[in-house]
């Protein structure tokens, strides 16, 4: 009980509670991709495995579809690492705080950096860079704990349920759903237009295993250069009116 009290729980259970509202979006995408994994024809420990190795939401259900199709694991890995480069920097924007931590702890923290994590929890990151970041690691263990038992929920629903839901279908939905607020700024809308037209004018002789890579690529290749031409607009903060 002495332990609660003290700093370090204080801040770690800080972090778990700055992540409880964040369960709500991140338990759909893990159920969706336990019983996607399981209909690629991946084993009950391989699934379960790829989410605690990998640990990259979305990533993997995109590791998974390029398998299904035949991809190489170079474009595999490469599309896996353009579609998670933000988190370099955003491990770029924190590094000086854990700058006098040893390297194990760094790689330690490093694992549960996810978008989820670091938004929640930027603000409470220590003021002295040889501070441990307690609210930090209770959020990303907490949402590291969220994402395995979504991931075995699905896991056990698609292998005691074998109808005829379409998760394939349930994946599109979910990216659809998390993209579709972002579409009011226009790189983003550029972005998804130009993984469209690519689609549409490529798909016929690009071959299976290198159509993610492609698409993908072109989308990001179109949103950057709306990013040049349309950079993005902050949110309007609404000034609340003085009262005499």
């Amino acid at each position: 009980m002495q332990f609660l009290k003290s700093k370090p729980a204080e801040e770690f259970l800080l972090g778990i509670k700055l992540t409880l509202p964040l369960i709500l979006s991140t338990l759909p995408f893990g159920f969706t991709y336990g019983a996607l994994a399981l209909d690629q024809k991946l084993t009950w420990l391989q699934a379960q495995s790829f989410s605690v190795v990998l640990y990259a939401g979305s990533s993997q259900m995109v590791a998974l579809k390029m398998a299904s199709v035949g991809s190489t694991a170079f474009a595999i890995i490469l599309q896996v690492f353009l579609l998670n480069i933000r988190h370099l920097l955003y491990s770029a924007s924190v590094a000086w705080r854990v700058v006098a931590l040893h390297w194990p702890q760094k790689i330690f923290l490093a694992y549960f950096l996810t978008d989820e994590a670091y938004v929640a929890t930027l603000q409470h990151w220590p003021k002295k860079n040889s501070d441990f970041p307690w609210v930090f690691l209770g959020a990303g263990l907490f949402l590291w704990f969220d994402w395995q038992v979504s991931t075995f929920l699905g896991i056990a629903f698609r292998s005691y349920y074998q109808g005829g839901i379409s998760f394939d279908f349930l994946f599109v939905i979910f990216l659809v759903a998390t993209t579709a607020k972002g579409l009011k700024q226009i790189p983003n809308l550029l972005a998804v237009l130009g993984a469209a037209f690519a689609f549409f004018f490529f798909h016929g002789f690009t071959p299976s295993g290198a159509q993610v890579f492609v698409f993908s690529s072109f989308s990001l290749f179109t949103g950057y250069c709306g990013l040049k031409f349309f950079p993005f607009q902050p949110p309007t903060q609404i000034v609340p009116k003085k009262t005499s």
